[in-house]
């Protein structure tokens, strides 16, 4: 840390607050912290006062730390948000890192973890404790192949989709362009190009790829 802060520890559980206080209340840069009971009384508070630092936890009576987080980013951007929960389930983890919260840790972190968090986010740097981490990565890892399957699938023109179903179920050219009433050569010029989208040389290639990338199912 390279200055001085003031800190608003936010939590219905008293006994919990006074922990982390007295953790944070070591750290020499901390020149101010305060307490509040739900993220109500934490709002009215920072309209008061500035705080540098607000951590919050998820479940809380009146207004909970979902909640807060959104009304503080908007209201009192400047302010870093630490997350302490013990809730860790991905959908909430992932909707408040999108959020643009600046640490996520569990309450069942050790001392040390606490003021490394502390110390990250005083610095203008974020910090995740590993569960919370590989929630993220998992979920980042699932949109970028979901784009990836979304991109392969705008490849092709519903034409070209419809040809590559029925090449799939075993049927051939002429079969393929008496059923869509196209001419064979047309079958046979859109199945280069489908060949050429994809980057394979032979029909079982092509099948091998249109069921990799969800263009078909399986069973179809």
């Amino acid at each position: 840390m390279h200055k001085f802060i003031s800190v608003l520890i936010v939590d219905d559980h008293s006994v919990f607050r006074e922990g982390v206080v007295k953790i944070i209340s070591l750290l020499p840069e901390v020149r101010y912290c305060d307490e509040a009971e739900n993220g109500q009384v934490a709002l009215d508070k920072l309209t008061k006062n500035h705080f540098d630092i607000v951590t919050l936890d998820i479940s809380m009576p009146v207004m909970n730390g979902v909640e807060t987080a959104f009304a503080i980013k908007k209201d009192f951007p400047e302010t870093k948000i630490i997350m302490f929960s013990m809730y860790n389930e991905g959908n909430q983890v992932v909707e408040l890192i999108n959020l643009g919260i600046d640490a996520y840790i569990l309450k069942s972190a050790y001392k040390d973890e606490i003021i490394k968090a502390f110390n990250h986010v005083a610095m203008n740097s974020k910090y995740f404790t590993p569960e919370i981490y590989d929630i993220w990565q998992h979920f980042k890892e699932n949109i970028e192949s979901q784009e990836s399957l979304d991109l392969d699938k705008q490849k092709f023109s519903q034409r070209e989709k419809e040809i590559i179903n029925l090449l799939c179920k075993g049927k051939k050219a002429k079969q393929i362009s008496e059923e869509l009433f196209v001419s064979y050569n047309t079958i046979c010029t859109h199945r280069a190009n489908i060949m050429k989208k994809m980057e394979v040389h032979n029909i079982a290639g092509l099948i091998n790829y249109a069921i990799e990338r969800k263009l078909i199912t399986s069973k179809s």
